[in-house]
């Protein structure tokens, strides 16, 4: 497994994990806005933004859905055949191609003052069809989400 922690920002902190499979993990932690509220409904305000790439790529190879009610909400985000890109998954995108290689999956949440935003791009290895690959992936990204322990400064 190859570890990177790249800087993107002051305020953004992202932890990348490649494994020798291809799957890519990504932690990112962004601390919200002063001028935003510090809970869940800043889901709401960056919502937009993952439907623009919905708009871009189309519904069938994006999907974003709110899932969850105050103040446990959780924005999750499909992209069928991700670009493999090093900026995965701060900058998206994805091909029209016949044979489905792969699949990215992010939950965002907010936790502490901070979005954070588990995100898996898993390879296809085994011909599997797009509905048991998203399924897979976004199983391994809920497993993941679920088990993290936020520790308040």
């Amino acid at each position: 497994m190859k570890f990177s922690q790249p800087e993107i920002s002051p305020v953004t902190k992202l932890f990348r994990f490649e494994f020798e499979s291809g799957d890519i993990a990504v932690l990112v932690s962004t601390k919200i806005r002063d001028d935003w509220p510090k809970d869940d409904s800043t889901l709401l305000r960056i919502e937009p933004r993952f439907k623009q790439t919905q708009e871009q790529f189309g519904a069938d190879l994006c999907d974003v859905r709110l899932v969850g009610k105050a103040p446990q909400r959780m924005l999750g985000v499909s992209l069928v055949n991700p670009a493999d890109s090093p900026f995965f998954p701060m900058s998206l995108g994805s091909s029209r191609s016949d044979t489905l290689n792969a699949v990215a999956v992010s939950h965002l949440f907010v936790k502490s003052g901070r979005v954070v935003e588990c995100a898996i791009m898993g390879k296809n290895f085994g011909g599997e069809e797009r509905d048991a690959l998203v399924s897979r992936v976004s199983a391994l990204v809920t497993q993941w989400r679920q088990s993290l322990k936020v520790i308040e400064p």
